[in-house]
């Protein structure tokens, strides 16, 4: 809702995710989406783009990772209110004050109506053409003036509140279904009376989260357990209002929802049998291993992404670790001699080749690969015959990291491409040993 990524920085988290197994994306959308007819809204929150978010997901399908789509469908929306032309969707007027203590100058709640729930079905129908994953997340959470406003009237005591809440899911729920997805959504407000859990659609699937170390997870999930539901188990990171120095509770916070998750229902046999049964994605960290030497192809072509899977193949390396690499051609030149650098620091063996030259001489791209190294890389321009010396020089407990290429088929030059295959050629290599 804030500060965007843009779609080279989302490549680069989608990389260091695939590198750690996450398998679930998700990108918290208030009103940061290209909508048709409501620019207005959008015109100066440097929006994702359809494009983007279709090429985003494409991504994700390549890296094995499920990008789920998030659109806030009843609080949280705020930056839609403040505009005249859809304050008659509000629950309330503002300012006032919520359960935080801030001051809020906007109305930040849809009214629970069929009128709400109709406009964010028109926000779905473009919103959900992007993702393949069939799902999203509607949010749900926070939504602070529910029940002080127009809806006050229908609320004979406090807790019909939680009823109007769970009828408004419903509506949702309809809707998300209509167009072939299933429902998420935070589970804050349900937690709040939990002996309603009962009342929600089987196929909606609450999502039981907390910021800090004393959020309640064993309770919350034992009540969600206890009353028969499936559900998530989110552990805040607690970078809520911060940009760093609170790992120690982001990670205590992991381990406590990882636990409450195993605890109560998740079966670590049936996911380590699934996994173990699961191709990986095709290179990506793509392990093949022969005579006590591991061989890793990987599609790790920027210096984020080639020093995420060096320090990844470190921890699996006992004796010395080999990289392969080069760098394309008329692409960005100043991440070249940085690759180098890289190489250089985390890999005891560098070999630079060749990868898609396009209009330029393989020499002179690693030339300007060979800058940012300490000087003991060597250069095999030809990349069969690379991938034949890394084979040769290996031995039991080395690791060699064959970056650049991962699934790609081919080695674009002079705008020809010809076929080449990592993971074939290197299988080749290892054959004739």
């Amino acid at each position: 809702r804030c500060k965007v990524p843009t779609l080279s920085e989302l490549a680069l988290l989608v990389d260091r995710l695939a590198i750690m197994k996450y398998n679930r994306l998700e990108l918290d959308t208030e009103h940061t989406y290209a909508f048709v007819g409501h620019e207005l809204v959008w015109a100066d929150a440097s929006p994702m783009t359809a494009d983007q978010y279709k090429r985003l997901d494409s991504m994700c399908r390549f890296a094995g990772i499920e990008l789920v789509a998030n659109i806030n469908s009843l609080g949280h929306m705020e930056r839609w209110l403040r505009y005249p032309q859809y304050q008659y969707l509000a629950e309330s007027k503002a300012p006032f004050i919520d359960p935080l203590g801030n001051l809020r100058k906007f109305p930040t709640t849809l009214f629970p109506d069929e009128a709400a729930a109709d406009f964010m079905d028109g926000l779905y129908a473009q919103f959900f053409e992007n993702f393949t994953s069939g799902k999203v997340n509607i949010g749900g959470d926070e939504p602070w003036e529910l029940g002080m406003g127009r809806s006050k009237s229908l609320c004979k005591c406090a807790s019909d509140k939680y009823l109007l809440y769970i009828e408004h899911l419903k509506r949702l729920n309809n809707r998300v279904n209509a167009r072939g997805f299933q429902a998420y959504f935070w589970a804050d407000v349900l937690m709040q009376k939990p002996e309603y859990a009962k009342l929600i659609p089987e196929n909606m699937t609450p999502v039981v989260w907390g910021y800090y170390l004393d959020h309640p997870y064993r309770e919350q999930c034992a009540y969600m357990n206890s009353v028969g539901r499936e559900f998530f188990v989110a552990p805040g990171t607690s970078t809520w209002n911060s940009f760093g120095s609170r790992w120690d509770c982001a990670r205590e916070n992991i381990n406590t929802a990882c636990g409450c998750a195993r605890e109560f229902g998740a079966d670590y046999a049936d996911i380590a049998r699934v996994l173990s049964e699961t191709p990986p994605p095709e290179g990506r960290f793509e392990l093949i291993e022969r005579d006590g030497v591991k061989f890793i192809v990987d599609f790790a072509h920027t210096p984020d992404g080639l020093e995420n899977v060096l320090l990844q193949a470190r921890k699996l390396t006992e004796g010395r670790l080999i990289a392969v690499f080069g760098c394309g051609g008329d692409r960005d030149r100043g991440k070249r001699p940085l690759m180098g650098a890289i190489a250089s620091e985390y890999a005891d063996e560098v070999l630079i080749t060749s990868d898609n030259p396009r209009g330029e001489k393989r020499e002179d791209i690693a030339r300007d690969i060979i800058a940012g190294t300490d000087g003991g890389a060597r250069v095999m321009l030809d990349r069969r015959e690379a991938l034949q010396e890394a084979c040769n020089a290996a031995r039991a407990g080395d690791t060699v990291v064959i970056a650049g290429k991962g699934s790609e088929k081919y080695i674009e030059e002079k705008g020809v491409k010809t076929y080449f295959d990592d993971v074939e050629v290197l299988k080749e290599i290892l054959a004739k040993k």
